[in-house]
């Protein structure tokens, strides 16, 4: 509501900007893997329509303020110059990427056979990567596979060797110094072979969803990550980063192949895809409970796309972003689709109604996206009429609502140069509000932020007389009950370093986050919100009275009781 007329926008919140062609690729490709980190996009390997590559690009993704670098031209969202930076050692396609604290790790693939090989690349500040290096490899070559990161473990998940596996292996990363992996362990094994699954790690369990082992499953199996502290839960043992039983949770409705998938504030939605060998509309949502089990899976809001007159849509990519979840693209009855589409994320896991955007200029299917701050980015893929492989790369501005508010006040308690008060408890109150009535975050119920699925967090700093300057911030310790009760206030040193006359200013910061659990449009009731708080001290010893109590600004204050 606030960028109309920038860049095709036209006040209309969670729709697209118009889609617009950027630096494409120097080489088309498909089967590559793409991952942004930091502020550029990396594409690693894949093939050329010729043969498989080794190559590694990057790009510098634009703003308004670094113009002049890297090819940007000052359009924000743009992209700046393709430059190849240090190859993989070996033409690799079918492999799996991940960035993890600075370093990005390609695993597995295919060669002239499926290979087994890890290696990684320190990722520069200047976009770069430093020297590939092997690491502990794949116990055996591996390709078509899943992975994913949690915890400081590496995980790599089914796949395809001469047949479709059902092994599980596992690594810790930073074992041995930066970058370097542990040995793979085997963990527990899936309970049938499977490739072309999609896999997830969400709140300490781990998710492999459909796939195909003698044929296309709706099967959607967990199993927790274990800890050395979580020993006898779900079949661990005490081993860090081994996988625990894996369990069937609730399948999928149907048999489902070229789906697309996202995970989301609690909620797991499955999006279009093949039904037997026609596409399907059909979009299902199911919660993911605190036990890693899912509830049941439910139909909500169709795909509107029709794809040369079908309605549905495979072969699609899907992302989820500040409250949105956008599918772009795809294909149908031989087809390719030019739709994308979006819909709001209720804060019960439904969807509201699917509304198409704009488009990019060329229909694809089976290419890549990736979201970064604020702009989506769609990579590759091939048209329908002769599968022509792309080199092609479209972005669009996403013109969701941040959602987050910030707010601050400065507390000034009064003191002498030598006598300051000593602040020592907070109290919070807030939450979801109906009709001006605030209670404890009942609709709203997480706190954390990114981190978590929103609420409110809270920052203080203290400073003094004897040094007017603020020490760093301390997060409030956050948790259920944070709303309502006072919680006490932690404190080294003034930001001169003496703990000295500490307590005289205090700053606080209230940032209300509903990034991941408001609804759009806004309904009032389903959001956070902060109704008081209430900062308790001691008083300066030289100002109190007889009994304890205390003058503030000329009235007289309470006794020096605070709650706890």
């Amino acid at each position: 509501t606030l960028n109309s007329g920038v860049g095709g926008c036209t006040g209309t919140a969670g729709t697209l900007g118009t889609w617009s062609t950027t630096t494409s690729l120097p080489v088309t490709t498909d089967v590559s893997t793409a991952t942004t980190n930091n502020t550029y996009v990396y594409l690693v390997g894949g093939y050329n329509g010729t043969s498989i590559i080794a190559t590694v690009y990057y790009a510098l993704i634009c703003t308004t303020l670094n113009s002049g670098v890297g090819g940007c031209t000052g359009t924000a969202g743009t992209l700046g110059t393709w430059s190849t930076t240090t190859s993989l050692p070996t033409a690799t396609d079918y492999d799996s990427v991940q960035v993890n604290n600075g370093y990005l790790y390609e695993i597995g693939g295919y060669t002239t056979a499926s290979t087994a090989v890890v290696q990684y690349a320190l990722i520069n500040s200047n976009g770069t990567l430093g020297a590939w290096t092997t690491t502990a490899a794949l116990p055996t070559g591996t390709a078509v596979i899943t992975s994913a990161v949690y915890g400081g473990f590496l995980y790599k998940i089914g796949g395809y060797t001469t047949a479709n596996v059902a092994t599980v292996d596992y690594a810790q990363i930073n074992n041995g110094g930066p970058g370097t992996l542990s040995s793979w362990n085997t963990t527990t094994s899936l309970p049938a072979a499977t490739d072309a699954a999609t896999s997830v790690a969400y709140n300490g369990y781990v998710y492999e969803i459909g796939g195909y082992t003698t044929a296309t499953t709706a099967v959607v199996d967990y199993a927790l990550i274990c800890t050395s502290t979580n020993s006898g839960l779900g079949g661990c043992t005490g081993t860090a980063g081994a996988l625990g039983t894996w369990t069937a949770t609730t399948s999928l409705p149907t048999m489902g192949w070229y789906a697309t998938s996202v995970a989301y504030n609690g909620y797991l939605y499955e999006i279009g895809g093949n039904s037997g060998s026609n596409p399907t509309s059909l979009v299902y949502y199911a919660p993911i409970s605190s036990n890693g089990a899912l509830g049941t899976w439910t139909a909500t809001t169709s795909l509107i796309n029709i794809i040369n007159g079908t309605l549905g849509d495979s072969m699609a990519t899907s992302v989820a972003y500040n409250g949105y979840v956008y599918e772009i693209e795809g294909s149908a009855n031989s087809t390719a689709a030019t739709g994308v589409e979006y819909a709001p994320i209720n804060s019960d896991g439904t969807l509201g109604n699917w509304t198409e955007t704009s488009v990019p200029a060329t229909g694809l299917y089976m290419a890549t996206s990736v979201v970064y701050n604020g702009y989506v980015y769609e990579i590759g893929g091939a048209t329908i009429s002769g599968s022509t492989l792309q080199s092609t790369v479209s972005y669009a501005g996403l013109q969701s609502l941040p959602r987050v508010g910030r707010y601050s006040m400065l507390l000034d308690f009064t003191g002498s140069s030598t006598n300051d008060p000593t602040p020592i408890e907070i109290l919070v109150n807030g939450g979801a509000c109906n009709s001006g009535l605030c209670t404890t975050n009942l609709t709203n119920p997480g706190l954390g932020g990114i981190s978590g699925p929103g609420g409110i967090r809270v920052r203080y700093e203290f400073a003094s007389n004897a040094c007017t300057t603020f020490n760093s911030q301390t997060k409030l310790p956050l948790g259920l009950s944070f709303l309502g009760l006072p919680k006490p206030l932690v404190f080294t040193s003034n930001g001169c370093g003496s703990t000295t006359n500490i307590g005289r200013y205090m700053f606080v910061t209230y940032i209300l986050d509903d990034t991941q659990t408001a609804t759009f449009p806004d309904v009032f009731g389903n959001r956070s919100s902060l109704s008081y708080s209430t900062v308790y001290y001691h008083p300066a010893s030289a100002y109190r009275l007889r009994g304890g109590k205390t003058f503030s600004n000329g009235s007289l204050q309470t006794l020096d009781a605070p709650p706890l």
